[in-house]
This record gives structure tokens, C-alpha cells and sequence, in this order.
């Protein structure tokens, strides 16, 4: 089966500028989206919450920086950050999946000052993630096996993948920014015999502080 992911997950990733200090917060809150075509299945729950926090650091002085899941408005960070991706569901009556998944993720960001208040943020990292796939209920039998199979369990993946964003904040107050993102990954799911690798697109709302 393959799973298809527009996930949203809260991504704050600050991109602090000149004027921020070093190190910085953010917590994020938004929507995931499990993305299939559900022509088969009996009920899709695709749209589900997400959020994230991470912690950042400005690598060099006015205007640039990396970081993990973020760039700054015109300096380089580095970041780290854990992100819910959300759980979803699609059932095949009468079987169901149930998938959770989450990311730890690490990497390089760009903030650049837009004008007054306004700035932009570009990411590029890796994320490790962590997919629970569980299923549940029966498979239909068939002339040569009858009686119904009961399907029942859970299975564990976790992956390397490489992920990209981009982001634009508003300086709301002293070293506070609200901050709007949208990231893309890779979600990895598997059961038995059936695996999946789909994008998942995060879009968070949320509110950044410089220290």
C-alpha cells in the first residue's frame, strides 16, 4: 500500500535577525495530511494536527546562519528540531491502518530581512524519522480459506531523509517573531511485506523568541 503524505506539522523555525541575539526557541502548531487517492478505501482520515519545537543558534554575526529544518532573514543557524507529524487512518473495511509519524531533524538555514519587521527563511537539513504503522480487523476469506484472516499488530520504521522549507515571519515584539512555515520530507511506512517513502508537507503557525 502506499501511503501519500501532505503532513503539517508545526514548523518554527526562527530565522533571527541582526538584531536578535544568538540563540533562539520556537513552537510551532498546524495541520498534517495523509495525501492518497482513498478510491478503495471505506474511510480516509488524512487531515490530522501536528506541531513542532526547536532550538536554534546564529552561526555568524548579521546575517547569516544554518539550521536544522530552518534558515534566518539574512544570517546562517543551525537548528535541531522534533516534529508530531500527526496520525492518520485508512480503512479498507474490514481492515484498518493507523499511521504516526515523527522526525527529530538537524540542518542549515538562511533568514533575510524583507523590509520593516518582515523577513524570510529558506531550510535545508536531514531529518530522522520514526513511522508506527498498526493494523487491524480482518482480511475476507476466500473459496479455498473461508473463514475470515484476523490482521493484527504494528511495525516501526526509521529512515534518513533529506528535507527542504521555506518560512516568513513578522517581529511581533523584542525578539518575538510570528512565524509561518512550510517544509518538505519523506515519511516512511511499512508493514510485513508493504512499504512506503511519500513527501509530507508541514504548515505550522507559530511564535519564535531570541535570547
Amino acid at each position: 500500500m502506499k501511503f501519500k503524505t501532505i503532513a503539517a506539522g508545526g514548523a518554527l523555525a526562527a530565522l533571527l535577525p541582526a538584531a536578535f541575539a544568538q540563540a533562539y526557541v520556537g513552537f510551532g502548531v498546524g495541520v498534517a495530511r495523509l495525501h492518497d487517492s482513498c478510491d478503495y478505501a471505506a474511510d480516509c482520515r488524512f487531515t490530522r494536527p501536528a506541531g513542532q519545537v526547536l532550538v536554534g543558534y546564529t552561526l555568524f554575526e548579521p546575517r547569516r546562519g544554518i539550521e536544522p529544518f530552518g534558515f534566518q532573514g539574512g544570517e546562517y543557524a543551525i537548528e535541531a528540531s522534533f516534529t508530531d507529524q500527526g496520525a492518520f487512518r485508512e480503512s479498507y473495511s474490514p481492515l484498518s491502518l493507523d499511521v504516526k509519524g515523527s522526525a527529530w531533524g538537524i540542518g542549515g538555514a538562511w533568514h533575510r530581512s524583507l523590509g520593516r519587521d518582515w523577513a524570510m527563511v529558506l531550510r535545508l537539513g536531514a531529518a530522522y524519522g520514526t513511522t508506527r504503522t498498526t493494523a487491524s480487523g480482518a482480511i475476507p476469506g476466500s473459496p479455498a480459506l473461508p473463514l475470515p484472516t484476523i490482521v493484527g499488530g504494528s511495525e516501526t520504521n526509521h529512515a534518513w531523509n533529506p528535507y527542504f522549507g521555506i518560512g516568513a515571519s513578522h517581529a511581533i515584539a523584542p525578539n518575538v517573531r510570528l512565524e509561518a512555515d512550510w517544509n518538505v520530507s519523506t515519511v516512511n511506512a511499512k508493514f510485513g511485506t508493504v512499504s512506503s517513502q511519500d513527501k509530507v508537507n508541514t504548515f505550522a503557525l507559530g511564535l519564535n523568541f531570541g535570547f
